[in-house]
């Protein structure tokens, strides 16, 4: 993310510097030519990353949907770099073609400032999408509907309150929960209703790794339970 800042700063400075000194382009073929290849490798790298997005893209899910939703950085940010890079390679190739056809030097510049502003547009959506993941993101709201989901299909449950699930890792999600019991349900059922929701909530979703239950028994009378009747 730092290259990436620092590489679009000084891109857009070398733009401003050649809108104030302007030099023509004496042979673009080779111009060209860095950019087709560059555009090549880039190309490669972005399909590779591509693919890998779209084993993790679920079925009807848009592809920015599913960028968003990723948690495995060595997807998500191969993909923006590379996607950044294409771009840039665009602009700067335009640039050249325009400079070249209208001699006039200063679209160069204007697409090193172009190639400046995506490269810091695409750090700071990066320090965005990465800054909730060093401090511990919370996990899918669908992943979250359905362990609530799950959990109030026992019979026994009369609520489940203070639900959280947080990333440990792209894969791995730690889960905590409270269960209201209805009264009068016995120990032992108790029990093998908290073993039956953690073994669904595991089948269902297999990145839960870790899961803590806390059951708690539903009292006649307790207006705190009330409200955890509604689910």
């Amino acid at each position: 993310m730092a290259l990436f800042a620092l590489g679009g700063g000084l891109s857009f400075y070398e733009g401003v510097a050649h809108l104030r000194h302007p030099e023509p382009i004496e042979q673009p073929v080779w111009n060209y030519a860095v950019l087709a290849v560059a555009f090549l490798a880039e190309g490669a790298s972005w399909f590779i990353a591509l693919k890998a997005l779209r084993k993790a893209r679920k079925d009807g899910e848009s592809y920015f949907r599913a960028f968003r939703r990723s948690k495995d950085p060595s997807v998500y940010i191969v993909l923006a770099e590379d996607s950044a890079a294409l771009v840039g390679i665009v602009a700067a190739a335009a640039g050249v073609w325009l400079s070249v056809t209208f001699d006039k030097p200063y679209f160069d510049g204007l697409a090193s400032m172009v190639i400046g502003a995506v490269l810091i547009a695409v750090a700071a959506m990066l320090v965005h999408e990465t800054r909730s993941l060093i401090m511990g993101e919370a996990a899918d709201p669908e992943v979250v509907a359905s362990v609530r989901r799950i959990a109030m299909e026992e019979e026994a449950v009369a609520g489940a309150a203070h639900l959280l699930a947080m990333h440990l890792a792209p894969d791995q999600v730690l889960l905590t929960r409270e269960l209201r019991v209805r009264p009068g349900v016995p120990a032992e059922r108790i029990f093998s209703t908290v073993g039956r929701v953690e073994a669904r909530i595991r089948a269902a979703h297999p990145q839960i790794g870790r899961i803590f239950v806390e059951a708690e028994a539903f009292r006649r009378g307790d207006p705190q339970a009330l409200p955890q009747t509604a689910g």
